[in-house]
């Protein structure tokens, strides 16, 4: 994956704003890669865009 849409991935699973990605946000970026409907639900980041 080009770095452009690494960094885009991880500012769309960093909820917070804070520069890391807690585990909080590793756990619902998970839930939601597998549950959600929404195309742009910021979990469907968790592998990078499809």
């Amino acid at each position: 994956m080009p770095a452009q849409q690494m960094q885009e991935a991880f500012h769309r699973l960093d909820r917070d704003g804070d520069g890391t990605l807690d585990p909080a946000e590793i756990d619902a970026a998970v839930v939601e890669f597998f549950t959600s409907e929404d195309p742009s639900a910021p979990g469907n980041w968790l592998y990078g865009p499809f």
